[in-house]
């Protein structure tokens, strides 16, 4: 699943975030998170950990806004100055970014699922 999430295009995108989704296979019953963050990107693993456990914190605590789905979030961009932030700036910051990228994916999700009417232009 990981490699079908990677050739498909973002539902939405922050400053240094991408969201994918994938509906799930009948022969899985839960849905995943995936993410990536190339090391060329952080490269200490202590700070690409730390931003995992921050994803999987949040797929944790907001389960309505993934559905049931496979998500793959992706650091797509290193931060600027992110040796200057505090390791509880890089924690907030994180989130407040998670935060827009769900809040992007699901105003483009409720975009496409409002149902056209004939004769109505689009």
């Amino acid at each position: 699943m990981a490699a079908v999430l990677l050739r498909r295009a973002p539902i939405a995108q922050t400053e240094h975030l991408s969201l994918t989704l994938g509906v799930l296979p009948d022969t899985v019953s839960d849905p995943a998170l995936l993410t990536t963050v190339p090391k060329r990107f952080l490269a200490r693993a202590v700070d690409r950990n730390q931003f995992k456990r921050v994803a999987r914190e949040f797929w944790r605590r907001r389960p309505e806004s993934w559905g049931p789905n496979w998500a793959l979030i992706r650091l797509r961009r290193p931060p600027r100055d992110f040796s200057d932030w505090t390791r509880g700036e890089r924690m907030n910051r994180w989130r407040t970014e998670l935060a827009a990228l769900i809040e992007r994916s699901s105003r483009r999700q409720s975009r496409q699922t409002v149902p056209v009417q004939k004769g109505m232009v689009r």
